[in-house]
Protein backbone atom coordinates (compact mmCIF):
# COMPACT_ATOMS: atom_id res chain seq x y z
CA UNK A 1 0.00 0.00 0.00
CA UNK A 2 2.75 2.47 1.00
CA UNK A 3 4.65 1.62 -2.19
CA UNK A 4 1.57 2.36 -4.31
CA UNK A 5 1.06 5.67 -2.50
CA UNK A 6 4.69 6.64 -3.07
CA UNK A 7 4.46 5.82 -6.79
CA UNK A 8 1.22 7.79 -7.04
CA UNK A 9 2.76 10.84 -5.42
CA UNK A 10 5.77 10.63 -7.73
CA UNK A 11 3.45 10.47 -10.72
CA UNK A 12 1.50 13.49 -9.43
CA UNK A 13 4.68 15.53 -9.01
CA UNK A 14 5.95 14.52 -12.47
CA UNK A 15 2.69 15.32 -14.26
CA UNK A 16 2.34 18.65 -12.45
CA UNK A 17 5.93 19.59 -13.31
CA UNK A 18 5.38 18.80 -16.99
CA UNK A 19 2.14 20.77 -17.07
CA UNK A 20 3.74 23.76 -15.39
CA UNK A 21 6.59 23.57 -17.89
CA UNK A 22 4.05 23.85 -20.69
CA UNK A 23 2.76 27.02 -19.10
CA UNK A 24 6.03 28.87 -19.73
CA UNK A 25 5.43 29.07 -23.47
CA UNK A 26 1.73 29.85 -23.25
CA UNK A 27 -0.03 33.17 -22.95
CA UNK A 28 -0.63 34.11 -19.31
CA UNK A 29 -4.17 35.23 -20.10
CA UNK A 30 -5.06 31.85 -21.60
CA UNK A 31 -3.22 29.12 -19.71
CA UNK A 32 -2.26 28.94 -16.04
CA UNK A 33 -0.87 26.37 -13.68
CA UNK A 34 -3.09 25.31 -10.76
CA UNK A 35 -2.29 23.91 -7.34
CA UNK A 36 -5.17 22.95 -5.04
CA UNK A 37 -5.66 21.42 -1.62
CA UNK A 38 -8.66 20.95 0.61
CA UNK A 39 -10.71 18.82 2.95
CA UNK A 40 -13.91 16.87 2.18
CA UNK A 41 -16.48 15.77 4.76
CA UNK A 42 -19.16 13.12 5.12
CA UNK A 43 -20.03 9.93 3.29
CA UNK A 44 -20.80 6.43 4.51
CA UNK A 45 -18.81 4.94 7.37
CA UNK A 46 -16.30 2.32 6.22
CA UNK A 47 -14.95 1.60 9.69
CA UNK A 48 -15.05 2.91 13.26
CA UNK A 49 -11.97 2.65 15.47
CA UNK A 50 -11.96 3.02 19.25
CA UNK A 51 -9.07 4.24 21.37
CA UNK A 52 -8.10 4.10 25.01
CA UNK A 53 -10.02 6.72 26.90
CA UNK A 54 -13.26 6.11 25.05
CA UNK A 55 -12.65 8.26 21.94
CA UNK A 56 -13.29 6.96 18.43
CA UNK A 57 -12.61 7.92 14.83
CA UNK A 58 -14.37 6.96 11.61
CA UNK A 59 -13.05 6.33 8.11
CA UNK A 60 -15.76 7.64 5.77
CA UNK A 61 -16.21 7.26 2.03
CA UNK A 62 -16.15 10.98 1.20
CA UNK A 63 -13.88 12.37 3.88
CA UNK A 64 -10.26 13.10 3.20
CA UNK A 65 -7.47 15.55 2.63
CA UNK A 66 -6.54 16.09 -0.99
CA UNK A 67 -3.75 17.71 -3.02
CA UNK A 68 -3.96 18.33 -6.75
CA UNK A 69 -2.11 20.03 -9.58
CA UNK A 70 -2.92 20.77 -13.20
CA UNK A 71 -3.84 23.44 -15.72
CA UNK A 72 -6.61 25.95 -16.29
CA UNK A 73 -7.36 27.25 -19.80
CA UNK A 74 -9.46 30.31 -20.69
CA UNK A 75 -10.90 29.40 -24.09
CA UNK A 76 -13.30 32.38 -24.24
CA UNK A 77 -13.47 35.45 -22.02
CA UNK A 78 -14.32 34.52 -18.42
CA UNK A 79 -14.94 30.86 -19.30
CA UNK A 80 -12.37 28.28 -18.25
CA UNK A 81 -11.63 24.57 -18.48
CA UNK A 82 -9.63 23.12 -15.58
CA UNK A 83 -8.02 19.70 -15.42
CA UNK A 84 -6.18 18.32 -12.39
CA UNK A 85 -4.72 15.10 -11.06
CA UNK A 86 -4.49 14.62 -7.30
CA UNK A 87 -4.16 12.37 -4.30
CA UNK A 88 -6.86 12.06 -1.61
CA UNK A 89 -6.57 10.13 1.65
CA UNK A 90 -8.27 9.56 4.98
CA UNK A 91 -6.10 7.86 7.58
CA UNK A 92 -6.61 6.68 11.17
CA UNK A 93 -3.38 5.91 13.01
CA UNK A 94 -2.58 4.45 16.42
CA UNK A 95 0.38 2.80 18.13
CA UNK A 96 -0.78 -0.66 17.00
CA UNK A 97 -1.54 0.10 13.34
CA UNK A 98 -3.50 2.20 10.88
CA UNK A 99 -6.46 2.28 8.52
CA UNK A 100 -6.41 4.20 5.27
CA UNK A 101 -8.73 4.99 2.36
CA UNK A 102 -6.83 6.52 -0.55
CA UNK A 103 -7.64 7.39 -4.17
CA UNK A 104 -6.27 9.34 -7.13
CA UNK A 105 -8.87 11.82 -8.45
CA UNK A 106 -8.83 13.14 -12.02
CA UNK A 107 -11.08 16.19 -12.26
CA UNK A 108 -12.33 18.18 -15.28
CA UNK A 109 -14.43 21.29 -14.70
CA UNK A 110 -16.05 24.05 -16.74
CA UNK A 111 -15.79 27.31 -14.78
CA UNK A 112 -17.52 30.65 -15.26
CA UNK A 113 -15.83 33.70 -13.75
CA UNK A 114 -17.99 36.65 -12.69
CA UNK A 115 -15.73 39.29 -11.20
CA UNK A 116 -14.14 37.69 -8.13
CA UNK A 117 -16.71 34.88 -8.12
CA UNK A 118 -16.14 31.53 -9.83
CA UNK A 119 -18.86 28.94 -10.40
CA UNK A 120 -18.01 25.55 -11.88
CA UNK A 121 -19.11 21.99 -12.41
CA UNK A 122 -17.87 18.87 -14.07
CA UNK A 123 -16.78 15.27 -13.71
CA UNK A 124 -14.25 13.36 -11.65
CA UNK A 125 -12.73 9.94 -12.18
CA UNK A 126 -11.13 8.11 -9.24
CA UNK A 127 -8.44 5.52 -9.94
CA UNK A 128 -6.04 3.44 -7.80
CA UNK A 129 -8.54 3.55 -4.92
CA UNK A 130 -7.82 1.30 -1.95
CA UNK A 131 -9.16 0.75 1.56
CA UNK A 132 -6.74 -0.95 3.93
CA UNK A 133 -6.82 -1.78 7.62
CA UNK A 134 -3.98 -3.21 9.68
CA UNK A 135 -4.35 -3.11 13.46
CA UNK A 136 -2.89 -5.74 15.76
CA UNK A 137 -5.54 -8.30 16.72
CA UNK A 138 -8.24 -6.22 14.98
CA UNK A 139 -7.89 -6.28 11.19
CA UNK A 140 -5.46 -7.09 8.42
CA UNK A 141 -6.82 -6.53 4.90
CA UNK A 142 -6.51 -4.42 1.78
CA UNK A 143 -9.48 -3.92 -0.57
CA UNK A 144 -9.03 -2.62 -4.08
CA UNK A 145 -11.78 -0.34 -5.40
CA UNK A 146 -12.93 -0.20 -9.01
CA UNK A 147 -12.31 2.97 -11.01
CA UNK A 148 -15.32 5.22 -10.56
CA UNK A 149 -16.93 8.19 -12.33
CA UNK A 150 -18.64 10.97 -10.37
CA UNK A 151 -19.55 14.64 -10.56
CA UNK A 152 -18.97 17.82 -8.60
CA UNK A 153 -19.96 21.48 -8.40
CA UNK A 154 -18.04 24.24 -6.71
CA UNK A 155 -18.07 27.93 -5.84
CA UNK A 156 -14.88 29.91 -5.42
CA UNK A 157 -14.00 33.42 -4.29
CA UNK A 158 -10.85 34.83 -5.87
CA UNK A 159 -8.42 37.02 -3.94
CA UNK A 160 -5.05 38.55 -4.75
CA UNK A 161 -2.26 37.41 -2.42
CA UNK A 162 -0.74 40.53 -0.75
CA UNK A 163 2.71 41.56 -2.03
CA UNK A 164 2.63 38.82 -4.68
CA UNK A 165 1.43 38.74 -8.25
CA UNK A 166 -0.55 35.56 -7.53
CA UNK A 167 -4.23 34.75 -7.13
CA UNK A 168 -5.80 32.46 -4.58
CA UNK A 169 -9.26 30.92 -4.61
CA UNK A 170 -11.17 29.98 -1.46
CA UNK A 171 -14.18 27.80 -2.13
CA UNK A 172 -16.75 25.22 -1.18
CA UNK A 173 -17.76 22.18 -3.23
CA UNK A 174 -20.18 19.31 -3.36
CA UNK A 175 -19.23 16.01 -4.98
CA UNK A 176 -20.77 12.58 -5.42
CA UNK A 177 -19.29 9.27 -6.51
CA UNK A 178 -20.00 5.57 -5.89
CA UNK A 179 -17.32 3.05 -4.92
CA UNK A 180 -17.52 -0.70 -5.58
CA UNK A 181 -14.92 -3.27 -4.43
CA UNK A 182 -12.98 -4.96 -7.24
CA UNK A 183 -14.12 -8.33 -5.89
CA UNK A 184 -17.75 -7.24 -6.05
CA UNK A 185 -20.20 -6.52 -3.29
CA UNK A 186 -22.18 -3.55 -2.05
CA UNK A 187 -21.63 -0.10 -3.54
CA UNK A 188 -20.74 2.69 -1.14
CA UNK A 189 -21.77 6.28 -1.86
CA UNK A 190 -19.12 8.95 -1.43
CA UNK A 191 -20.98 12.25 -1.30
CA UNK A 192 -20.69 15.43 0.71
CA UNK A 193 -19.36 18.95 1.05
CA UNK A 194 -15.80 20.14 1.12
CA UNK A 195 -13.64 23.25 1.41
CA UNK A 196 -10.86 24.03 -1.05
CA UNK A 197 -7.97 26.42 -1.57
CA UNK A 198 -6.49 27.00 -5.00
CA UNK A 199 -3.53 28.91 -6.38
CA UNK A 200 -3.12 30.16 -9.97
CA UNK A 201 0.34 30.89 -11.36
Amino acid sequence: MKKNCTNTLRTLVLVTTVLLGMNVSASESELNGVFRFGLDFGGETLGTFFFNGGSSQDVKSHEGVYLAGGMEYEFVESLFIRGTIGYKFNTVTASNGEADFSRVPLEFLLIKKMGVHRLGGGTMYHVLSNYSCKFDNVCDFSIGIRNALGWLVEYGYEVLIPNRDRKMTIGIRYSRINYTPESGGDTVAGKGLGVSFGFLF
